[in-house]
């Protein structure tokens, strides 16, 4: 058996930001809006469950990719970062869904590290671990940088925003369910 054939064949993957896009952002009068503290605090967005079920239908892995600064900044340690991620995990991964894998980058901006979104590397190295075909592969989020990483990796990518219409050469769509649906039109249902 050659070493080509015993490989895994490369497969297309879902990557979705985490605050914004699965997750709801939690106000914050200072900032508008901020990622969870509080593993109370977390609660997926509506079109999550569809999400997961496109991936499963599909085969295809649910790879979250997340910016995480807080924890660098140290407005957020380590341990309750810790304690919200363990209960993202329970309320995303509940029996019989998707394959999912988790990829955080706790760098500043000013830190100029290659993992940090709208970079490319948290993408690219989950698509080497688990053999992903990136050029069949989409990226979804909320932020400009989401769409940027998706698209410097090579991904086909999906902005939501429930105001406008279009950004650029990204298709938007107002939230998840509007994700899904044109997920399925660009890949069709089966």
């Amino acid at each position: 058996m050659s070493i080509a054939s015993a490989e895994k064949p490369f497969r297309p993957a879902l990557f979705c930001d985490r605050d914004g896009t699965l997750i709801a952002e939690v106000p914050d009068p200072l900032r508008g809006v901020r990622a969870c503290y509080r593993p109370q605090e977390v609660r997926l967005l509506p079109g999550v469950r569809d999400l997961q079920q496109f991936c499963l239908d599909k085969g295809w892995p649910l790879v979250v990719i997340s910016n995480q600064q807080d924890v660098g900044r140290a407005d957020l340690s380590r341990e309750r970062f810790s304690l919200v991620h363990e209960r993202f995990v329970a309320e995303l991964c509940v029996p019989e869904v998707c394959e999912c894998y988790f990829r955080y980058c706790f760098h500043l901006e000013s830190d100029g590290c290659y993992c940090r979104k709208p970079r490319p590397g948290m993408i690219l190295e989950a698509a080497q671990e688990l053999n992903l075909d990136l050029q069949r592969s989409y990226m979804i989020g909320n932020r400009l940088s989401d769409v940027q990483a998706g698209d410097s990796a090579g991904c086909r990518s999906i902005l939501l925003n429930a105001i406008v219409r279009r950004f650029g050469s990204y298709p938007v769509v107002p939230d998840l369910r509007g994700a899904v649906e044109l997920l399925e039109r660009l890949e069709g249902a089966e």
